[in-house]
């Protein structure tokens, strides 16, 4: 019989990259230059029927952006949580998928939109989160 198991991970992924918004009203048609980190800290159990139980943690720290046509400065807020239970027979590795919410704050004019984003992560059959696709779609609402 195998015996449950734990851990926690603790990723980081700087980016450098710039985001087509979209239709937030402060940024429509202007491609932000985005730098920042992703910080993910995660605790996973696997249960001793090969059973997947996760919770992340995922911060963006110091997002900070300027408009590639109007030479805005922006800043992005966000902390949002995910939560996984995956199970995975022959110990392959194993996704998951996580959302949450952010505001855009244009520093120039101080106008606010208030979005969604989505992440992917994986799980390897050694236990390591990994983000396969670090590009980053806001959706404005």
């Amino acid at each position: 019989m195998k015996m449950a198991t734990a851990f926690t991970t603790n990723e980081t992924i700087p980016i450098d990259q710039v985001i087509v918004t979209g239709n937030c009203a402060s940024s429509e048609d202007d491609p932000i230059h985005f730098t920042g980190t992703i910080r993910i800290n995660g605790h996973t159990t696997i249960d001793s029927n090969g059973g997947w139980h996760a919770h992340h943690q995922v911060n963006w720290e110091n997002f900070k952006g300027v408009g590639q046509t109007s030479g805005h400065e922006y800043h992005l807020i966000s902390v949002s949580t995910s939560h996984a239970n995956l199970v995975s027979e022959d110990e392959s590795p194993t996704q998951g998928t996580g959302s949450g919410t952010l505001i855009l704050t244009d520093k120039t004019d101080g106008s606010r939109d208030k979005g969604r984003f989505t992440f992917q992560f994986t799980s390897n059959a050694n236990g390591q989160v990994t983000v396969d696709n670090k590009s980053i779609r806001i959706t404005c609402t």
